[in-house]
């Protein structure tokens, strides 16, 4: 292969791991190829996820993978007569809006709020890892109880019980129509929303501590295995696809773009018969977002996917009253510690 197109979080498990790992920085200098015009969070993560400390670049990030924003059913909001979200909310704002839509009506148990927890966690706007940044541990659980306490509010055991996983969740909006809203990415949910599903979408809310950072989730990376004996003309291949050209209509498309350009955002869904009378703002509303913090090097690395499995299950084991969450997240730590222990002695 010359080419490869990986995940940020399987950059470790599906790259690295497999010894096809190749830094392009000398490719990048020799093509005097701008790194600027992406946007400089999406190289963070990836030094992170691949365990980079000495500045490698082991891909050039292509974010077919797009910002979380609320979406909401507007035929729900008119029916119990409430005000649609806007950009811009807080947390404590939404709470409130989706403890009026919590009810039961005609034998249905309409829910105000849900969500794609599992993934929202390991992408979570705090940027709280899920590994100590300097140490072969779970990162400090005091810092994990804020993210849990605020998801938490919202899945009371009685009126509006969790999904026993974050499809099941994200289903109580899409396909039962009993959930008023939904934190979601945008691409992996649009696609999935029915015809006649009667939706908007405003702005990820924020921690009123914390008004403008958003979330970015770890994007897709064209990367060159170093076996290839075309470099060169592969990363030929790598610059046009990430062109403002090809990104462009990607983005017209209704497919997110990792370029920072202003036209390129902008035009996005404008040749989508769904998203071009959609509220499109609140993709791009968020400037300020950032990256988790880099790990030590020397550390054990554990594949995001991992972790996120962990740390998603200790989350539901809360929301569905089987643990507290100190319990759980000391459970939590001890499966984390176990699996960098696992990796130690491979």
């Amino acid at each position: 292969m010359d080419i490869v197109r990986v995940a940020g979080t399987l950059i470790q498990s599906e790259y690295l791991d497999l010894g096809l790992g190749y830094d392009l920085n000398e490719l990048i200098k020799k093509n005097k190829y701008d790194t600027s015009i992406f946007n400089p969070l999406y190289f963070k993560q990836l030094a992170n996820n691949a365990g980079a400390t000495k500045g490698e670049v082991y891909g050039l990030p292509i974010n077919l993978i797009s910002p979380y924003v609320l979406y909401y059913n507007k035929d729900l909001f008119n029916r119990f007569g409430i005000p649609f979200p806007k950009n811009g909310m807080t947390w404590d704002e939404t709470y409130e809006i989706a403890n009026k839509l919590n009810r039961v009506e005609g034998g249905v148990n309409y829910q105000g709020f849900s969500a794609v927890y599992t993934e929202y966690l390991r992408d979570n706007q705090l940027a709280v890892p899920a590994l100590d940044p300097g140490a072969n541990k779970m990162n400090d659980t005091e810092k994990w109880k804020p993210l849990f306490d605020n998801l938490l509010r919202f899945y009371p055991t009685v009126g509006n019980p969790i999904g026993a996983n974050s499809a099941a969740d994200q289903s109580k909006f899409i396909k039962e129509r009993t959930a008023s809203m939904l934190l979601a990415q945008l691409n992996t949910s649009v696609r999935s929303f029915p015809a006649d599903l009667n939706w908007d979408m405003v702005s990820l809310l924020v921690f009123k501590e914390k008004p403008n950072a958003g979330s970015i989730p770890p994007p897709a990376y064209f990367s060159i295995t170093q076996q290839s004996k075309h470099k060169e003309a592969a990363f030929e291949v790598i610059q046009y696809l990430l062109s403002k050209e090809v990104q462009l209509e990607h983005s017209k498309e209704g497919r997110g773009t990792s370029l920072i350009d202003p036209e390129v955002q902008q035009a996005f869904g404008q040749n989508s018969e769904v998203l071009k009378t959609k509220n499109i703002s609140a993709i791009f509303y968020h400037k300020n977002t950032e990256a988790m913090p880099a790990r030590k090097e020397g550390l054990i690395p554990i594949e995001a996917g991992v972790t996120q499995k962990i740390i998603s299950d200790a989350f539901i084991d809360v929301a569905t009253g089987k643990s507290d969450i100190n319990t759980v997240l000391s459970t939590a730590q001890e499966k984390i510690g176990k699996e960098i222990e696992n990796v130690k002695n491979k």
